[in-house]
Protein backbone atom coordinates (compact mmCIF):
# COMPACT_ATOMS: atom_id res chain seq x y z
CA UNK A 1 0.00 0.00 0.00
CA UNK A 2 0.93 3.31 -0.01
CA UNK A 3 2.12 5.50 2.90
CA UNK A 4 1.23 9.21 2.52
CA UNK A 5 3.94 11.45 3.15
CA UNK A 6 5.21 12.34 6.61
CA UNK A 7 4.56 16.00 7.77
CA UNK A 8 7.13 18.32 9.10
CA UNK A 9 6.75 19.02 12.80
CA UNK A 10 6.10 23.08 11.50
CA UNK A 11 3.68 21.62 9.16
CA UNK A 12 1.56 19.81 11.74
CA UNK A 13 1.94 22.80 14.09
CA UNK A 14 0.72 24.91 11.52
CA UNK A 15 -2.04 22.35 10.73
CA UNK A 16 -3.14 22.19 14.48
CA UNK A 17 -3.18 25.80 14.33
CA UNK A 18 -5.50 26.23 11.32
CA UNK A 19 -8.00 23.60 12.92
CA UNK A 20 -8.05 25.59 16.41
CA UNK A 21 -9.09 28.85 14.74
CA UNK A 22 -11.74 26.68 12.83
CA UNK A 23 -12.92 25.37 16.00
CA UNK A 24 -13.30 28.86 17.56
CA UNK A 25 -15.91 29.79 15.12
CA UNK A 26 -18.85 29.18 16.72
CA UNK A 27 -18.02 31.24 19.67
CA UNK A 28 -18.22 34.17 16.90
CA UNK A 29 -21.65 33.56 15.99
CA UNK A 30 -25.05 31.63 16.24
CA UNK A 31 -25.30 28.25 15.11
CA UNK A 32 -27.14 29.36 11.96
CA UNK A 33 -24.30 31.54 10.80
CA UNK A 34 -21.78 28.97 11.72
CA UNK A 35 -21.77 27.60 8.47
CA UNK A 36 -21.39 30.89 6.53
CA UNK A 37 -18.23 31.48 8.52
CA UNK A 38 -16.81 28.12 7.91
CA UNK A 39 -17.01 28.82 4.25
CA UNK A 40 -15.86 32.20 4.27
CA UNK A 41 -12.69 31.27 6.58
CA UNK A 42 -11.80 28.21 4.55
CA UNK A 43 -11.36 30.24 1.12
CA UNK A 44 -9.76 32.89 2.56
CA UNK A 45 -5.85 31.43 1.80
CA UNK A 46 -6.93 31.06 -1.74
CA UNK A 47 -8.55 34.70 -2.85
CA UNK A 48 -6.00 36.47 -1.12
CA UNK A 49 -4.50 39.47 -3.75
CA UNK A 50 -7.60 39.14 -5.72
CA UNK A 51 -10.34 41.16 -5.86
CA UNK A 52 -13.21 39.58 -3.75
CA UNK A 53 -16.50 38.23 -4.93
CA UNK A 54 -18.76 36.58 -2.82
CA UNK A 55 -19.53 34.08 -5.54
CA UNK A 56 -16.60 32.78 -5.26
CA UNK A 57 -17.11 31.96 -1.65
CA UNK A 58 -20.12 30.08 -2.23
CA UNK A 59 -22.59 30.72 -5.09
CA UNK A 60 -25.27 29.22 -3.37
CA UNK A 61 -25.42 31.50 -0.30
CA UNK A 62 -26.79 35.08 -0.94
CA UNK A 63 -23.85 37.75 -0.17
CA UNK A 64 -25.76 39.07 2.60
CA UNK A 65 -25.37 36.24 4.51
CA UNK A 66 -21.46 35.68 3.63
CA UNK A 67 -20.72 39.68 4.08
CA UNK A 68 -21.74 39.19 7.51
CA UNK A 69 -19.89 36.50 8.06
CA UNK A 70 -16.58 38.27 6.57
CA UNK A 71 -17.18 41.32 8.39
CA UNK A 72 -17.31 39.04 11.69
CA UNK A 73 -14.14 37.92 10.91
CA UNK A 74 -12.80 41.26 10.27
CA UNK A 75 -13.31 41.88 13.32
CA UNK A 76 -12.29 38.94 14.98
CA UNK A 77 -8.57 39.79 13.44
CA UNK A 78 -8.66 36.69 11.48
CA UNK A 79 -9.12 38.38 8.14
CA UNK A 80 -8.28 41.66 7.04
CA UNK A 81 -9.54 43.67 4.19
CA UNK A 82 -8.27 46.03 1.62
CA UNK A 83 -10.19 48.71 -0.21
CA UNK A 84 -9.88 50.48 -3.31
CA UNK A 85 -10.03 54.09 -2.94
CA UNK A 86 -8.48 57.09 -5.09
CA UNK A 87 -5.31 58.28 -4.96
CA UNK A 88 -6.80 62.09 -5.29
CA UNK A 89 -5.49 62.46 -1.60
CA UNK A 90 -6.32 61.74 2.48
CA UNK A 91 -7.40 60.32 4.05
CA UNK A 92 -8.20 56.77 2.16
CA UNK A 93 -11.01 56.14 3.74
CA UNK A 94 -13.18 59.05 2.84
CA UNK A 95 -12.50 58.03 -1.02
CA UNK A 96 -12.56 54.56 -0.59
CA UNK A 97 -15.06 52.33 -2.03
CA UNK A 98 -17.06 49.93 0.49
CA UNK A 99 -17.89 47.03 -2.24
CA UNK A 100 -14.27 46.87 -3.71
CA UNK A 101 -11.90 45.10 -1.61
CA UNK A 102 -9.64 42.34 -1.40
CA UNK A 103 -8.16 40.33 1.80
CA UNK A 104 -5.67 39.21 3.57
CA UNK A 105 -5.73 36.39 5.56
CA UNK A 106 -4.00 36.08 9.32
CA UNK A 107 -0.60 35.07 8.90
CA UNK A 108 1.47 34.14 5.37
CA UNK A 109 2.74 30.96 6.36
CA UNK A 110 -0.99 29.46 7.83
CA UNK A 111 -2.05 30.78 4.56
CA UNK A 112 0.27 28.63 2.48
CA UNK A 113 -0.48 25.62 4.85
CA UNK A 114 -4.16 26.15 3.73
CA UNK A 115 -3.56 25.98 0.10
CA UNK A 116 -1.63 22.70 0.71
CA UNK A 117 2.10 24.30 -0.62
CA UNK A 118 5.02 22.62 1.37
CA UNK A 119 6.76 24.29 3.85
CA UNK A 120 9.99 23.30 1.98
CA UNK A 121 9.48 25.31 -0.64
CA UNK A 122 10.04 28.50 1.26
CA UNK A 123 14.60 27.53 1.22
CA UNK A 124 14.24 27.66 -2.50
CA UNK A 125 15.62 30.78 -4.18
CA UNK A 126 12.64 31.88 -5.49
CA UNK A 127 10.16 30.66 -3.68
CA UNK A 128 7.53 33.63 -3.70
CA UNK A 129 7.92 33.67 -7.78
CA UNK A 130 6.95 29.45 -6.84
CA UNK A 131 3.91 30.79 -5.20
CA UNK A 132 2.79 33.93 -7.54
CA UNK A 133 2.14 37.06 -6.30
CA UNK A 134 -0.84 36.37 -3.60
CA UNK A 135 2.05 35.58 -1.33
CA UNK A 136 4.20 38.14 -1.58
CA UNK A 137 1.02 40.57 -1.61
CA UNK A 138 0.22 38.59 1.71
CA UNK A 139 3.47 39.07 3.45
CA UNK A 140 4.07 43.02 2.84
CA UNK A 141 0.50 43.41 3.80
CA UNK A 142 1.02 41.68 7.28
CA UNK A 143 4.11 43.31 7.32
CA UNK A 144 2.23 47.10 6.73
CA UNK A 145 -0.01 45.98 9.21
CA UNK A 146 2.63 45.22 12.30
CA UNK A 147 4.61 47.63 11.97
CA UNK A 148 1.97 50.47 11.59
CA UNK A 149 1.72 52.44 14.48
CA UNK A 150 -0.03 50.92 17.55
CA UNK A 151 -2.33 53.56 18.74
CA UNK A 152 -4.36 53.52 15.47
CA UNK A 153 -6.67 51.16 13.71
CA UNK A 154 -4.33 50.12 11.16
CA UNK A 155 -6.29 49.97 7.72
CA UNK A 156 -5.28 49.02 3.96
CA UNK A 157 -5.86 50.35 1.07
CA UNK A 158 -5.18 49.94 -2.89
CA UNK A 159 -5.87 51.68 -6.34
CA UNK A 160 -8.03 50.36 -8.87
CA UNK A 161 -8.97 52.17 -12.20
CA UNK A 162 -11.15 50.46 -14.59
CA UNK A 163 -11.10 51.85 -17.90
CA UNK A 164 -12.13 50.45 -21.33
CA UNK A 165 -8.28 49.34 -22.65
CA UNK A 166 -6.67 51.09 -19.75
CA UNK A 167 -6.90 48.98 -16.19
CA UNK A 168 -4.43 49.29 -14.11
CA UNK A 169 -4.31 48.30 -10.35
CA UNK A 170 -1.24 49.68 -7.63
CA UNK A 171 -1.20 46.77 -4.71
CA UNK A 172 -1.22 49.68 -1.36
CA UNK A 173 -1.31 52.92 -1.05
CA UNK A 174 0.98 54.28 1.44
CA UNK A 175 0.85 57.48 3.08
CA UNK A 176 4.24 59.11 4.94
CA UNK A 177 3.98 62.65 6.12
CA UNK A 178 0.76 63.39 4.14
CA UNK A 179 1.92 62.14 1.03
CA UNK A 180 0.51 59.57 -0.88
CA UNK A 181 2.80 57.06 -2.31
CA UNK A 182 1.91 54.26 -4.16
CA UNK A 183 3.58 50.33 -3.49
CA UNK A 184 3.65 47.83 -5.93
CA UNK A 185 4.66 44.12 -4.92
CA UNK A 186 6.36 42.17 -6.89
CA UNK A 187 7.07 38.22 -6.48
CA UNK A 188 10.40 37.94 -7.95
CA UNK A 189 13.50 40.17 -8.33
CA UNK A 190 12.32 41.73 -11.89
CA UNK A 191 8.68 42.71 -12.98
CA UNK A 192 7.21 45.31 -14.98
CA UNK A 193 5.93 48.65 -12.98
CA UNK A 194 3.62 49.99 -15.58
CA UNK A 195 0.17 50.46 -13.25
CA UNK A 196 3.28 52.45 -10.63
CA UNK A 197 4.00 54.29 -13.36
CA UNK A 198 0.56 55.41 -14.43
CA UNK A 199 -0.69 56.51 -10.76
CA UNK A 200 2.46 58.50 -10.50
CA UNK A 201 1.73 60.07 -14.10
CA UNK A 202 -2.10 60.86 -13.21
CA UNK A 203 -1.48 62.15 -9.64
CA UNK A 204 1.99 64.00 -10.11
CA UNK A 205 3.38 61.59 -7.64
CA UNK A 206 6.81 62.12 -6.70
CA UNK A 207 8.01 58.79 -5.82
CA UNK A 208 6.85 55.36 -5.99
CA UNK A 209 8.59 52.18 -4.21
CA UNK A 210 8.25 48.91 -5.45
CA UNK A 211 8.55 46.25 -2.73
CA UNK A 212 10.42 42.37 -4.13
CA UNK A 213 13.44 40.44 -3.72
CA UNK A 214 15.50 42.94 -5.47
CA UNK A 215 18.36 44.82 -3.66
CA UNK A 216 18.31 48.37 -2.27
CA UNK A 217 18.13 50.92 -5.17
CA UNK A 218 16.42 54.58 -6.20
CA UNK A 219 16.14 55.22 -9.98
CA UNK A 220 13.89 57.43 -12.08
CA UNK A 221 11.84 58.27 -8.85
CA UNK A 222 11.29 54.66 -8.30
CA UNK A 223 12.60 53.26 -5.03
CA UNK A 224 13.15 49.63 -4.73
CA UNK A 225 12.97 48.50 -1.28
CA UNK A 226 13.57 44.38 -0.31
CA UNK A 227 11.42 42.64 1.39
CA UNK A 228 13.42 42.43 4.50
CA UNK A 229 13.35 46.19 5.01
CA UNK A 230 9.62 46.76 5.06
CA UNK A 231 10.30 48.20 8.53
CA UNK A 232 12.48 51.34 7.41
CA UNK A 233 9.27 52.09 4.96
CA UNK A 234 9.21 55.47 6.22
CA UNK A 235 12.59 56.00 6.57
CA UNK A 236 13.60 54.88 3.02
CA UNK A 237 10.26 57.11 1.66
CA UNK A 238 11.89 59.77 3.34
CA UNK A 239 15.20 59.88 1.79
CA UNK A 240 14.11 58.85 -1.14
CA UNK A 241 11.88 62.00 -1.62
CA UNK A 242 14.51 64.34 -0.67
CA UNK A 243 17.00 62.76 -3.44
CA UNK A 244 17.48 64.90 -6.53
CA UNK A 245 15.13 64.56 -9.56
Amino acid sequence: YLRAPQQTTYQRVATALLQTYRDDIGKYASRVKHPYLQRVFDSAPRLVGQRYKYAQVDREVRSRELKDALSLLVRAGVLAQIHATSGAGLPFAALSKETLFKILFLDVGLMQRACGLDATIATATDFLAINAGAVAEQFVGQELLAYSAPYEDAALFFWFREKRGSQAEVDYLHSTDGVVIPVEVKAGKTGRLRSLKQFMDEYNASLGVRISQAPLSYAERILSVPLYAIGQLPRLIREGMMAPR
